[in-house]
């Protein structure tokens, strides 16, 4: 099959031929590229620390507090969910989020894992957002709240 004359543009092209005159009979073709995120969150179970920093078997008391209503995407490190059926997130640099969910959603325990579409802004906001279980559910952030260890 002879090499079609958009394919040997596009090779022209990639090569620096740019200014050459196009040969007799080309045809242009426009190539579009649109890209698709998805980041996939797997759940893990949250090492316990005492005020000391030493791994404890007791479960700690936690407190939430107000937090900024979105979180940028490359900010989380992993996510566990919580008792309540929340989703606590944990980000790179040690602090932890709790996503509260306006329904409940039993699917994210269930399928140990789901997933995030981030916006064009790069970032997950409470009101906006949605966690995806593994199973299809939709699962929409009302807010997030910060949490801290209770001493």
């Amino acid at each position: 099959m002879p090499p079609r004359p958009a394919l040997l543009l596009a090779a022209a092209l990639l090569l620096g031929a740019a200014d050459a005159p196009p040969p007799f009979g080309t045809e242009f073709a426009q190539v579009t590229i649109r890209e698709r995120v998805l980041i996939r969150i797997r759940p893990q179970r949250p090492l316990v620390l005492d005020r000391e920093g030493r791994v404890t078997r007791t479960e700690p008391v936690w407190r939430e507090r107000r937090a900024q209503q979105c979180v940028a995407v490359h900010d989380l490190a992993g996510a566990a969910v919580s008792r309540g059926g929340d989703v606590d997130l944990f980000l790179v640099d040690g602090k932890r989020l709790r996503a509260k969910l306006a329904v409940d959603c039993p699917a994210l325990d269930f399928y140990r894992g789901f997933y995030l579409r981030p916006n064009a802004d790069g970032r997950i906001c409470g009101g906006r957002d949605e966690l995806r279980a593994r199973s299809g559910a939709r699962c929409p952030v009302m807010r997030f709240r910060r949490i801290e260890l209770r001493h």
